[in-house]
Formats: C-alpha cells, structure tokens, sequence
C-alpha cells in the first residue's frame, strides 16, 4: 500500500526514510529545509511559509495565509487524506514547542477517526494511535514500550510478550499505568477492543497492525 511521508522542520530521521515507488513526499512549510538538506525532492510543498520568510519557487506549492486555522503539519495531513492515502508517515515532528509536539499526537488522533493508520517518526522513536486493533512486534524489538488510552478510556486492552502484561483491561486518560513497559527478546502483542491507545516504541522495531 502507497504511503505519504510528511517532513516538518524539527530533527529529521532520514536513516527511517524507506520512501518506495509509488509514495508521495510533502513537505510542511521549513520541513522543505530537511528534505534539501538530505537532497530529497518533495512532490508538494504546503504551508504559510512564515518560517521559510518566502514562498517556495516550485510548482506543487499550495500556500495559506499566516492567520489561520491549521498548523502546516496539519494542513499536509489533510492534503494526504484528500489524496486517498491510509499510511501517513510524519518525520521532524517533535522535538520543539511542547504544544506543537502535543497538536501532533492530537494529528495522529485525526488521522485514525479518517480511517487512516498514522506514524510519527522521530530520531529514536515510533508513536502511532490503533482503534479496536491489535499492534504486533517481532522479538527482534529491544528497549522500552509505552502505551496510554488516547480516548477517555480505552477497554479489552490485552498486553502479551511484554514485561508486564495485561488481560482485557482498562486504560484512561488520567492515569498513566502503561508507561516504561519492556521487550522481552520475544514477539509481543497489544490489542484494544474499545477506544484508541497510542502507543511508543523503538523505530528499530519491526511490527504490524490488524484488525481483531
């Protein structure tokens, strides 16, 4: 399945960058600074440009005003979404302000109620949101799992192959048991029944998501 890859300006993975053919490349406003550097080519540039002080010399810009709505981040989501992809993989998304890097995760929630999976990438870590699915990892995964209800409670949460485990549980907003779980040089599962977790892993891991 196709997948677009969304740039933003903050530190950028480029080792966590399998763009295949058939994929699609945006850069969000000064993400295009990341993609120059790393001498990659966007296929659309999108955003007020107020970081970039100017408007980019290119042919797929779409450009915003600086008083609006959306943040560019979230602008190219919605572009992608237009576009009919269901894997949004976002890069140089954390990392700056604490309430940008909140709005992403808050992103990633849009991304999933659109019936699309999305993945912020950063330089260590993978962050995605599931719903009524279950996450599984290869035993090759090592280092640190955490996993918190992004609905106000998330229920049938099942966790096995981890250090710490759990059976039809669950999760809420407020109490932050999931966090610091371990890999235990074994294959892993996470299910949930009802609402969404987010969960955090390693982007060394190798992992895939089904539907229960």
């Amino acid at each position: 399945m196709s997948c677009c890859y969304i740039v933003g300006p903050m530190n950028f993975n480029v080792d966590a960058f399998d763009k295949k053919d058939g994929d699609l490349i945006i850069a969000a406003d000064a993400g295009l600074l990341n993609l120059k550097k790393h001498k990659i080519k966007p296929d659309y540039i999108i955003g007020d440009f107020d970081s970039l002080g100017e408007t980019p010399n290119f042919e797929n810009v779409i450009s915003y005003p600086t008083e609006k709505d959306d943040t560019d981040l979230f602008l190219a989501v919605k572009k992608a979404l237009d576009l009919g992809f269901k894997i949004i993989k976002i890069y140089g998304a954390l990392g700056g302000r604490v309430d940008h890097s909140f709005a992403n995760l808050q992103i990633l929630n849009f991304i999933r109620e659109n019936n699309a999976h999305g993945f912020i990438i950063s330089e260590k870590e993978i962050i995605t949101i599931i719903e009524k699915e279950k996450i599984l990892f290869e035993k090759n995964c090592r280092g640190l799992i955490s996993i918190f209800s992004f609905t106000e409670k998330a229920t049938g949460v099942t966790v096995d192959g981890l250090k710490y485990n759990l059976k039809n549980a669950k999760l809420t907003q407020s109490v932050p048991i999931g966090v610091s779980n371990e890999f235990q040089n074994r294959a892993s599962t996470i299910c949930v029944k009802e609402g969404r977790l987010l969960i955090t892993f390693p982007v060394s891991c190798n992992f895939q998501i089904k539907t229960n």
